[in-house]
C-alpha cells in the first residue's frame, strides 16, 4: 500500500513542480533556474520540518518520499547531509556532500556523452 501513497505523491510533486518551473520562466525568463532553485528551496525546508513531525509511515510516504520526491531534486539529499550533521559527522556529510555534487555532475556528462554518441 505504501507504494500506492509514494506513487500518488510523487505524480502531485512532479506536476507542482512542472507548474512553478512554468510560472518562474514566464516571470523571469529562462536564463537561470529559478524554478528549480525554488522548488528544492521548498522542498528542503518541507521535507526537514516534516521529518520532525510526521509519525506514520504512510504519511512519510505520500509526503517525503512521493510529493517532494517528486517536487524537489534536492530535499532528500539536504536532510541526509543534514542528519550527518546531527550526528557529528561532519566529515562524512562534506565528502556525501562533494561526492553527489561531483559524481552526479559527471552522471551527467557521462549521460549526455552516451545519449550524444
Amino acid at each position: 500500500m505504501l507504494f500506492l501513497w509514494v506513487a500518488l505523491g510523487g505524480a502531485l510533486g512532479a506536476a507542482a513542480r512542472h507548474l512553478v518551473t512554468v510560472v518562474a520562466v514566464a516571470l523571469w525568463g529562462e536564463a537561470f533556474p529559478w524554478g528549480t532553485l525554488l522548488c528544492n528551496l521548498v522542498g528542503s525546508t518541507a521535507i526537514g520540518w516534516l521529518a520532525a513531525s510526521l509519525e506514520h509511515e504512510s504519511a512519510k510516504a505520500f509526503w517525503m518520499i512521493g510529493v517532494l520526491g517528486g517536487f524537489t531534486t534536492f530535499s532528500a539529499f539536504s536532510l541526509q547531509t543534514f542528519r550527518l550533521m546531527e550526528q557529528d559527522a561532519f566529515g562524512l556529510a562534506a565528502l556525501y556532500a562533494l561526492l553527489s555534487f561531483v559524481l552526479c555532475l559527471g552522471g551527467v556528462a557521462l549521460g549526455l556523452v552516451l545519449g550524444r554518441a
